[in-house]
């Protein structure tokens, strides 16, 4: 009875909170609403152990430890202390019964709100969070995406400690919610772009990934709690995933330091897109020559940059057919091969005899042959090696664009369809010159490298600075009502429609407002925003064939005609037409979405505020 007396006290805080319409695309809006921004067909089951920059060390005596959690870390934390504390690690407890993110728990009594929410313990904590080495999330069953948005929490996080390893304990219980298994599919999606780890509580609860069974008799009666046993090994499994390593390495992060080490080989930027760029410009490159390579490797690995990735269509180590977007689709061990050499695995897609020596230089190492930097440094040594004349010398000699891409696609590369990759292949290089290497054109230009580290800036000047203010903005913005009624006052915001006003309030934080515009940096309306950028000529339409960049102002309608009805600002591109925004007045919130194709019908085109 207690139990669905939450429930109902949940579900009814669940509709105190609207979600307010703006102009984008059903599927758009839809997406926003939900607040479960994962791709359904990206992962049919969850996936523990994804890091987005390689395996970390692991707590170890003397470290400190910081976990954030709902009751199921009320019931645990007796053991979580005594365990930690056994290792020499101390940690700090913030736990509160009925608790989301959004959403106020309970006391002991069951006084609802009387604890806060888990986004107001975060703020409180900030000096704890910020000295912790290790953070654990184990939020998710109150409210799953509605109530926690995963994006949010961990921008949140990363801006209190850019250095710490953080993990997410996923739910588990003997009951079937799709909201569940929905949360727990985006969390293991999530885990790589955003740098966290999924702790697999879920699995361990239920081998079968279903949602339904209980079979090892871990979870209390009313299906979600662990019992004494559940207790025993939940704890277990979070304290030696988090001593061990295996964590997400946040160095790296969009927040702060971006410098983080893989394997043996030093990579500077906040993803693999740019270490991988990076690496190439830390060899000697020209920028044009290493957006080249790194916009053929985009092709190779599908769009994906994720050194795990088999080619589609043949099996992976454990038998299963490489599928697109499926988790069936990498492989942390190279694939066998067939008579053919298929399939093509890692970055480059290497075949045959080329993955003995992957294999060879990744034991050498003792790593896994999946690790970036042992990817990036056995395409160094091939290019060394007996590419040396027909690839590495061409391209260090070559001054264009397209004469750097069309040497690595034809002698390196060698697809099945060179003349079908032409195009493709310069198109992504020339998104990667334009991202990171600060240039428009094809002309040879100097290097760049990653905001924070190395010697330079992967997207220069004020466009960095545009990005990390909306990413500071989507940490720190209030997720209710109330709270952002206030907010959006700071910035002249109209409670029926603030996107513009927040594009506005961050491009003049970032120090490139609109000028002119109402105190020369305030337009409160997105058809005012589309005209701005016509005036100036920096106006793109979509579907024109121009590719958007980040720090771009990206303008939408709902495919009625050129009327614009809303706004927001291009953070990333993600790989063939993706892209990721932060904009305001998306459920009411400061939200973070990847959409899908720049070239969707219900975006009307893209004002480029900084010329890159």
């Amino acid at each position: 009875m207690i139990n669905k007396i939450k429930l109902l006290i949940l579900s009814l805080l669940f509709l105190s909170y609207p979600l307010q319409t703006f102009a984008l695309t059903s599927d758009q809006r839809f997406q926003i609403e939900r607040e479960n921004f994962y791709d359904p067909t990206a992962c049919t089951q969850s996936v523990s152990n994804t890091s987005s920059s390689g395996s970390t060390s692991g707590a170890t005596s003397g470290s400190k430890v910081y976990i954030l959690g709902d009751s199921i870390t009320v019931r645990s934390a007796g053991s979580y202390t005594t365990k930690l504390n056994a290792k020499g690690i101390t940690p700090t407890i913030s736990a509160r019964i009925g608790s989301s993110w959004d959403f106020p728990g309970q006391d002991g009594g069951g006084n609802v709100g009387s604890q806060g929410t888990g986004s107001a313990a975060v703020q409180a904590d900030k000096d704890t969070i910020a000295a912790a080495n290790t953070v654990v999330i184990a939020l998710g069953t109150n409210g799953t995406s509605l109530g926690n948005p995963i994006d949010k929490v961990i921008a949140s996080i990363k801006l209190i400690n850019p250095n710490a390893d953080i993990y997410w304990v996923n739910i588990a219980g003997s009951f079937n919610n799709s909201g569940v298994i929905d949360f727990n599919k985006a969390l293991a999606d999530k885990s790589s772009s955003d740098g966290f780890t999924v702790i697999d509580w879920a699995k361990v609860v239920d081998p079968s990934g279903n949602g339904t069974n209980d079979p090892n008799d871990l979870i209390d009666n009313d299906g979600i709690h662990p019992n004494t046993n559940g207790i025993n090994q939940l704890t277990d499994l979070v304290v030696n995933k988090i001593t061990t390593g295996g964590g997400s390495s946040t160095s790296g992060s969009e927040y702060g330091q971006c410098c983080d080490t893989v394997g043996s080989t030093a990579l500077n930027g906040s993803d693999n897109k740019a270490k991988i760029y990076n690496y190439f410009i830390n060899k000697g490159l020209t920028s044009i020559q290493a957006a080249a390579i790194t916009g053929n490797i985009q092709a190779e690995s599908a769009g994906t940059f994720d050194p795990r990735i088999v080619e589609y269509g043949f099996p992976n180590s454990r038998g299963e057919i490489s599928e697109r977007g499926k988790p069936s689709s990498l492989d942390d061990n190279i694939p066998p091969s067939n008579a053919n050499g298929q399939p093509g695995y890692g970055l480059v897609q290497w075949s045959g005899d080329r993955k003995n020596g992957l294999q060879q230089l990744a034991n050498s190492k003792n790593l896994k042959p999946s690790d970036l930097g042992v990817q990036l440094d056995y395409i160094w040594q091939e290019l060394n090696g007996s590419y040396k004349s027909s690839v590495l010398d061409p391209i260090k000699a070559s001054t264009s664009l397209e004469q750097a891409t069309y040497i690595w696609l034809e002698i390196y590369e060698v697809p099945t369809d060179i003349e079908g990759s032409r195009q493709i292949r310069r198109g992504y290089a020339q998104n990667i010159f334009q991202e990171l290497g600060g240039g428009t054109s094809s002309t040879t230009a100097g290097g760049g490298t990653d905001s924070g580290c190395g010697t330079g800036n992967a997207v220069g000047g004020s466009v960095a600075k545009i990005i990390e203010v909306a990413q500071q903005e989507l940490a720190t913005a209030p997720t209710d009502p109330a709270g952002i009624a206030n907010y959006i006052q700071k910035f002249q915001g109209n409670a029926g429609s603030w996107c513009a006003d927040f594009v506005s309030y961050v491009l003049k934080q970032a120090g490139s407002p609109f000028n002119p515009g109402t105190d020369n940096w305030h337009i409160p309306a997105v058809n005012s925003v589309q005209a701005y950028f016509k005036d100036k000529g920096t106006f793109h339409a979509a579907r024109s064939g121009y590719i958007p960049k980040p720090g771009d102002i990206v303008i939408y309608n709902q495919g009625i005609g050129d009327f614009p009805q809303h706004v927001d600002i291009i953070i990333s591109m993600d790989g063939g037409e993706k892209f990721t925004t932060i904009g305001g007045n998306e459920g009411n919130k400061v939200n973070k979405v990847q959409h899908s194709s720049y070239n969707d019908p219900g975006i009307t085109g893209f004002g480029t505020i900084v010329s890159q």
